[in-house]
């Protein structure tokens, strides 16, 4: 009797002392998430006061003075270049990676599987899952490039639901064009010439804005595709959708209705898109910076053919000139050139036609293969006047590059 007296008390104590260590933990975790917030906040802030191509090396080497602590570097980093980056990870983050490392083998196994159902009542508790990274680069002691990522995990619900991420990214870069896209098939530069936003279609476990933006973004938008909501960090209920993580998504309706992201608007659900508007709306400067080559011509030959949903025109026309990129041809040379527009434009036609006896200005966005004909499509055929050349070259004049290239940035989430 005595001895089962003996070990009711002693259990009691136990489950006392397993309790109170739970809400001391408890509680300093929070504390330490509310430091954590302040310190994303102060990143955040240091981050956004870095002008690109104003900002120059004793601006950069005081952040990595003050965030040395939390900074790392590949190589060498100095004045003549640096890429910097600094990441900073939530209290419940460093503890589940802390248990994480384990192998979860026999040993350990109880342990795991106690350390994960912990992280999972945390994270109902209002200790979320959480990191923030910043990157700069410095080139001849200007700061030319910077990114930064957001990453925020929702966590399962009580009704069976699958946790998911939510991920925000935005990086400087000198182009924003990629095989093509937005130059051309999209209408994002004419809406917004300075940054492109895009989310990926492989990711079944995250909801993800990618923005990338120019360095001559006006600082008041450049803020605004920089600035994350770090207040979820610290919310008792969970941030669940894209937008609450990062406000600049909020007209972009990324995920609208589907697994995870916000129910589609009504004044949006089944609207279908209407064909885009032949004439090229993108800005002449952001066509000049955008193209990979920048060729000067006159047209000597041309027709058009017209098939179901598409227009072909073929046209011969003689090198003048190169205002931008490098080419094979040779000035007086001539190229064979074809052009294309589809049913996905209004009205069905080649927007600028290659008149013969007219000059043009032709943009290329792929590197051009002297065996094939010159391709092209909507935006890139302009007429060759001083106005326009000027325009184009001001958007040429935006461009610059890394003397080492970032070996991430083909990564999934970029550094």
């Amino acid at each position: 009797m005595v001895y089962r007296s003996t070990l009711i008390r002693t259990l009691r104590r136990v489950g006392i002392c397993l309790v109170v260590s739970f809400v001391v933990l408890n509680v300093f975790l929070r504390v330490e998430a509310y430091r954590f917030q302040r310190r994303a906040e102060r990143l955040m802030a240091d981050f956004q006061a870095l002008e690109l191509r104003q900002s120059n090396w004793l601006d950069a080497d005081r952040l990595i003075s003050r965030w040395g602590k939390y900074g790392n570097y590949e190589g060498h980093c100095d004045a003549s270049f640096c890429r910097y980056s600094v990441g900073l990870n939530s209290p419940g983050m460093t503890f589940g990676q802390a248990f994480a490392m384990a192998p979860a083998n026999l040993n350990n196994h109880f342990v795991y599987r106690t350390a994960s159902l912990i992280s999972t009542l945390w994270e109902h508790l209002g200790v979320r899952l959480a990191t923030v990274r910043a990157t700069f680069v410095v080139q001849d002691r200007v700061v030319l490039r910077k990114s930064a990522v957001f990453i925020y995990e929702v966590p399962p619900t009580f009704s069976g639901s699958s946790g998911y991420s939510l991920i925000a990214t935005s990086r400087a870069t000198s182009r924003l064009t990629s095989g093509g896209w937005p130059l051309i098939g999209s209408e994002q530069l004419a809406e917004h010439p300075f940054y492109a936003v895009t989310r990926p279609g492989g990711c079944s476990f995250c909801l993800m804005a990618n923005v990338t933006f120019t360095p001559d973004t006006p600082d008041p938008e450049m803020r605004r595709l920089t600035t994350f909501n770090l207040n979820c960090i610290t919310r008792l209920r969970p941030c669940r959708y894209l937008e609450d993580i990062y406000p600049a998504a909020e007209n972009w309706h990324l995920y609208d209705g589907t697994l995870g992201g916000r129910p589609s608007p009504p004044n949006q659900a089944h609207t279908e898109h209407p064909p885009l508007p032949l004439a090229c709306r993108v800005p002449l400067f952001a066509r000049g910076r955008e193209a990979s080559q920048i060729l000067s011509v006159t047209a000597l030959s041309e027709s058009q053919e017209r098939q179901p949903g598409e227009v072909i025109e073929k046209a011969s026309v003689r090198l003048n000139g190169v205002l931008k990129g490098e080419t094979e041809y040779k000035p007086g040379e001539l190229i064979a050139v074809t052009s294309r527009s589809d049913s996905r434009y209004s009205p069905n036609e080649i927007e600028t036609p290659l008149s013969p006896g007219r000059q043009f200005l032709l943009l290329t966005v792929y590197r051009e293969d002297k065996s094939h004909p010159l391709e092209l499509e909507r935006c890139l055929v302009l007429s060759d006047t001083p106005e326009i050349r000027n325009q184009l070259e001001a958007g040429v004049a935006q461009n610059d590059s890394l003397r080492y290239a970032d070996t991430r940035s083909s990564y999934f989430i970029p550094d």
